[in-house]
């Protein structure tokens, strides 16, 4: 019994050999499947939309300290989603806080020791109810995120190399941190430490450019 394939080998009038029908595709030139890209945006689009909000950020960049902010909103952020014990509240948590920025700031109300004020007395009630039962992390984890929060306060209120500095390396450390928290699946949602990730380090790197350029 002959089997029959989509592939005809036929004699040339030179008498060599040659094929019709469907042809190899040349080596070095893989195509990717259909979808792939599709799927690719679907499972990266946190990085996407940090590399959109970045690029809007930094094109309205001046000295750098308009973007300390960012590292009071992720300080605050992270905390309370630790003391909550729910990763998937962090997106609700953040878009809360941005509209009460947005709000104090149409008031003409600094959002600095607002924000401030409040990380810290979470993270003192965070390491008083260290000890108790429950998922939520030990006393060294708001003690480590105070740090972020004092980078973000150096930089809203220090002179303008200084404060740029300050937020920068602050930003870039953070975006450390929340790479630490993708990682291993730490306090928030992978998606939002990946978008947090990305937007971290474009700004972080775009502040520093600004103020040491």
């Amino acid at each position: 019994m002959t089997t029959t394939t989509s592939s005809q080998v036929r004699t040339s009038p030179t008498g060599t050999l040659r094929s019709e029908g469907h042809h190899a595709a040349p080596e070095g030139r893989a195509t990717a499947p259909p979808g792939v890209r599709g799927r690719w945006i679907t499972r990266r689009w946190p990085t996407l939309l940090g590399i959109a909000l970045g690029a809007v950020m930094l094109a309205d960049l001046e000295e750098g300290s308009e973007v300390a902010v960012v590292l009071l909103i992720a300080a605050l952020g992270y905390l309370a989603t630790a003391a909550l014990a729910r990763p998937g509240a962090i997106w609700a948590v953040v878009g809360l806080e941005v509209a009460a920025v947005v709000g104090l700031q149409l008031l003409d109300v600094d959002p600095t020791p607002v924000l401030a004020v409040g990380a810290g007395l979470l993270a003192v009630a965070m390491v008083l109810g260290a000890g108790r039962k429950g998922p939520r992390p030990g006393a060294w984890y708001p003690a480590l995120t105070l740090v972020f929060l004092a980078c973000g306060v150096v930089g809203a209120w220090a002179s303008p190399t200084l404060a740029g500095v300050v937020v920068g390396l602050g930003l870039l450390g953070h975006a450390a941190w929340d790479a630490l928290h993708w990682r291993r699946h730490l306090v928030v949602r992978r998606s939002f430490a990946e978008w947090c990730g990305v937007l971290d380090t474009m700004l972080g790197v775009g502040v520093l450019l600004v103020v040491l350029g």
